[in-house]
């Protein structure tokens, strides 16, 4: 178990011995539940810092340190965009057409939906779930191409492309697919020859390659912890079967953002914003080509994220302030810190940043018409209504809760921390609802009628 003595060798490693740190360590690791925890920090793009605590494996114990691989889960987004982007380069395969184009057999759904709308998530398409914690049985062996052809099938459009943002892994999944049939190699493969070793990466590979030495996940439960099953990672393919240490896969963000792995032309599209349009108002989300976009506290933050049931990972880029941090955990849980709250109280360290004190501002007239009605998601739907000068949001399981405007838009609501609600189109013709963790976007909810029933 990660105690709080390796904790504070962390944080006095990164932050040095003050009493803040102790502080820091009470206020949001104390009593973690954490099995491992691997950590790295680049500065003026160079690696600082990289080590892990706690354990790898248990039963037997393998501790984690800085060489372990850890399950990285859709910290592989970016990596199968930027191998697709080097594909393009090479005239191999066009982003702009349909994916059927590529990969014969695909349903519908996905053969009619560019490369690019996949890896944007504005396809259209919903997540396909799989229950990470108690798994079907077919999803613990390997999958053959039919198999991932037969399980996209099983998805479902619920909105049409481009008109907003719907996170789904199974797009990547097909993405993946379209690589290996243009380049005649497998994912593993290409990640192999394309970036890990042409960059010196010995400890970033496809999970498959890495199976008897990377991290396993846990769940902290009920007061017990222990294993999940382990689900073979050709099922998640481009999606999330990458395994790396986390000083590997900050070394791979720098060489990638540094020019060296893909053109200035590819990487200005790979961190391009989406543009969507739904009923003519046009908007940009915070998305690029598997790479989150957004603002923390006044600093800008790229990078990306994963909040799974059985570990979880962030890589978080403040490139004004030339610093990269990556955090990945191999425990999931509700009362386990994950990746992105780690990441953040070390930022915020870093950073000199001091407590969030939230704004309280006036909201212009014309969003009080704009904004309210009741917006859907394949994750539910929501009202938003207008009380005198106020925004009340509800479901139909919880009471209304007033958002605090912040300006421009942006809102809070009681005890969210660090959440920030925003409207797009606002003010004049508000379509979409957007959620950002951390300054990341996370969610996207769109606009289905002007009052709620």
């Amino acid at each position: 178990m990660l105690t709080l003595s390796h904790l504070a060798n962390l944080m006095a490693l990164l932050l040095g011995e003050r009493p803040e740190t102790m502080q820091l360590i009470a206020r949001n690791l104390r009593e973690a539940r954490l099995v491992g925890l691997s950590v790295a920090v680049a500065r003026d793009g160079r690696i600082v810092h990289e080590s892990a605590y706690g354990l790898a494996r248990r039963t037997p114990d393998l501790a984690a340190d800085a060489t372990v691989p850890f399950e990285l889960f859709s910290l592989s987004k970016p990596v199968t965009a930027v191998l697709l982007l080097r594909l393009a380069e090479r005239g191999l395969l066009d982003l702009d057409k349909p994916s059927s184009t590529y990969v014969p057999g695909l349903p519908a759904e996905y053969a009619s939906a560019t490369l690019r709308q996949l890896l944007r998530h504005t396809s259209g398409n919903s997540e396909i779930a799989v229950d990470a914690l108690d798994p079907d049985p077919r999803y613990l062996r390997a999958p053959s191409r039919d198999d991932l052809l037969a399980w996209l099938a099983t998805g479902e459009r619920s909105a049409a492309p481009d008109e907003t943002w719907i996170y789904a892994s199974a797009g990547y999944v097909a993405a993946g697919l379209a690589a290996e049939a243009v380049a005649q190699r497998t994912l593993g493969d290409l990640i192999r020859d394309e970036m890990a070793l042409p960059l010196g990466l010995g400890r970033l590979a496809w999970c498959p390659e890495l199976a008897t030495t990377h991290s396993l996940a846990y769940v902290a439960a009920s007061g017990t912890t222990t294993q999940v099953p382990a689900i073979d990672a050709g099922w998640f393919g481009g999606a999330g079967a990458l395994c790396g240490s986390t000083g590997d896969i900050a070394r791979w963000w720098l060489a990638v953002r540094s020019g060296r792995v893909i053109s200035p032309a590819s990487l200005q599209e790979w961190t391009t914003p989406v543009e969507l349009e739904r009923n003519g108002v046009h908007a940009q989300f915070g998305y690029g080509l598997g790479v989150q976009l957004g603002s923390w506290r006044g600093h800008t933050v790229i990078g990306h994220t994963e909040n799974g049931s059985a570990g979880t990972s962030i890589l978080a880029e403040y490139p004004d302030d030339r610093l990269l941090i990556v955090v990945a955990t191999n425990t999931g849980g509700r009362d386990v810190p994950p990746a992105i709250e780690i990441q953040a109280a070390i930022a915020a360290e870093l950073l000199g940043l001091p407590p969030a004190k939230p704004a309280t501002a006036s909201i212009e007239p014309a969003a009080l018409v704009s904004v309210p009605g009741l917006y859907r998601s394949p994750e539910g739907s929501f009202c938003v209504e207008a009380s005198e000068s106020r925004l009340v949001v509800s479901t139909d399981e919880e009471q209304a809760v007033e958002l605090s405007h912040q300006g421009g838009g942006q809102f809070v609501r009681p005890g969210d921390g660090d959440g920030l609600e925003y409207f797009l189109g606002w003010p004049d013709r508000t379509e979409w609802f957007a959620y950002a963790w951390f300054g990341l976007p996370m969610y996207l909810a769109a606009k289905d009628s002007e009052s709620c029933p």
